[in-house]
């Protein structure tokens, strides 16, 4: 059988994808990508409505593609200020 994609849902919001490196992709694109997500998180953790409206990583921790602890340290890092990711990318550019 064919895995459903969010086309095929009119009310899905996006397409999960298994597997660690779609969700650690997810992690990054949400922490590293757009700063406000976890700066509004507060407000908008319990909105279903888009995309960004909650981390939407439950797909993967209930599955164990990505760890509990590694996403809360991605936290830690962005609430320090210590963005290795976006270093990362602009170094290869």
């Amino acid at each position: 059988a064919a895995a459903a994609s969010a086309g095929s849902d009119p009310l899905a919001v996006m397409e999960f994808v298994g597997g660690e490196e779609t969700g650690m992709a997810r992690v990054q694109e949400y922490v590293w990508e757009n700063t406000e997500n976890l700066e509004e998180y507060f407000n908008t953790r319990n909105g279903f409505l888009g995309r960004d409206f909650s981390s939407k990583f439950s797909p993967w921790l209930s599955l164990g593609c990505i760890s509990p602890r590694w996403c809360y340290w991605e936290v830690v890092r962005w609430e320090r200020g210590d963005n290795w990711y976006t270093s990362a990318l602009q170094e290869r550019q």
